[in-house]
């Protein structure tokens, strides 16, 4: 993969930072700054492959299948005395979002097809 891009709520997409690549076959880290609002936001990533080809537009979740599509979460970022648990979910929510860019290496690829250089 060669981009990633987060989308928030109903904004732009915007390009996150990509961490380095080690190979075809291992997740390739990504990060973004985000300052987040009070209430709820739905978070959405999508990849592109080093051949210029975005994930299908349609969301869903990287299990079973690898990444078929975007994928989104939902956090609540709160002020509240739950502000430590609001913190921890939208840190899991990040990790999923991360997982889902990382876990691309096996998006489109049939198994025992061998990987493009």
């Amino acid at each position: 993969m060669d981009a990633v891009q987060v989308r928030i709520d109903d904004g732009p997409w915007a390009e996150a930072t990509l961490g380095v690549d080690l190979g075809p076959d291992a997740w390739r880290p990504w990060s973004m700054s985000w300052r987040a609002t009070p209430g709820r936001h739905e978070l959405r990533v999508r990849c592109r492959t080093t051949t210029g080809q975005w994930q299908e537009q349609g969301t869903t979740t990287p299990y079973p299948h690898g990444v078929r599509g975007i994928h989104a979460v939902t956090v609540h970022v709160g002020g509240s005395w739950l502000g430590a648990g609001v913190r921890r979910l939208a840190g899991d929510a990040a990790a999923r979002l991360s997982w889902a860019a990382r876990s691309v290496a096996a998006w489109r690829q049939p198994t025992g097809a061998a990987h493009p250089r």
